[in-house]
C-alpha cells in the first residue's frame, strides 16, 4: 500500500514537470518565433524601402544626367548664345525642338523639357501642350537667384516653383510635376545663356514606388 502511494507520487512528479516542460517549451517556441517572424517583415520591410528608394534616385540620376547633356549640346549652345535674329529664327528654332524631341525619346520618362534664352524667349517641347509663362517671367521666380547663384548646378521644385500658369490647379497645391532647373552657361566663355526645366510627372515617380 506504501509503494504503491510512492509509485503514485514518482508518477505525478513525472506527469508535472512533462507539463511543465511542454508549457515552458512552448512558450519559449512562440517567443523564438514571434522574434524571427518579426527579423523577417523587417528585412522584407527594409528590402522594400531600399527598392523603393533605389528606383526614384535612379530616376532624379538619370534625369540630372539627362539634363547635362541638354546643356551641354551643340545645338543648344548655339540657339541659347545667339540673337536669334533674321531669318535664322525659324531653322534653329526647328533645329532645337530636334534636339529636344531625340532626347524625349531616348528618356521616355521625362514630360517636357523647357529652356529659355537671356531674352526670355521660350523653347519647349511637352508631351501634352505647351504651358505658358506667368506673364511677370522667369527672372520672377521663387528659386531664380538661387539658379544663378548655383552657376549650372541642379534645383529641384515642384511644379517648377510656380513659373507656369495653371487654371485649374496653382503651384501651392499638390505637385503634377517635379522639375530639375539649372542655368544653362556658355561651353566657351562660362558665361550664363539660358535657363534649363526639365519635368517628370509625379505619376512617373509613382511607379518607382
Amino acid at each position: 500500500m506504501r509503494f504503491a502511494r510512492i509509485r503514485s507520487q514518482i508518477v505525478f512528479y513525472y506527469l508535472a514537470l512533462l507539463v511543465v516542460s511542454m508549457i515552458a517549451s512552448g512558450i519559449m517556441y512562440q517567443r523564438i518565433n514571434e522574434k524571427f517572424t518579426e527579423e523577417k517583415v523587417g528585412e522584407v520591410s527594409l528590402q522594400t524601402l531600399n527598392a523603393m528608394n533605389s528606383g526614384i534616385e535612379s530616376l532624379l540620376d538619370s534625369t540630372n544626367n539627362y539634363s547635362k547633356m541638354i546643356v551641354s549640346n551643340n545645338t543648344v549652345q548655339e540657339i541659347l548664345g545667339s540673337d536669334l535674329a533674321g531669318n535664322d529664327i525659324g531653322i534653329l528654332t526647328y533645329k532645337l525642338e530636334v534636339a529636344l524631341s531625340d532626347f524625349m525619346l531616348a528618356e521616355p520618362s521625362i514630360s517636357s523639357v523647357y529652356l529659355f534664352d537671356n531674352a526670355g524667349r521660350k523653347f519647349a517641347i511637352d508631351l501634352q501642350s505647351a504651358k505658358p509663362i506667368r506673364t511677370d517671367g522667369i527672372e520672377s521666380a521663387e528659386w531664380y537667384s538661387e539658379a544663378v547663384a548655383l552657376d549650372g548646378k541642379a534645383i529641384w521644385r515642384k511644379n517648377a516653383g510656380g513659373i507656369f500658369n495653371f487654371e485649374t490647379k496653382e503651384p501651392q497645391q499638390d505637385p503634377q510635376y517635379i522639375s530639375l532647373i539649372r542655368i544653362v552657361n556658355d561651353m566657351n566663355t562660362s558665361k550664363k545663356i539660358g535657363v534649363l526645366v526639365v519635368n517628370i510627372t509625379v505619376q512617373e515617380l509613382k511607379k518607382k514606388l
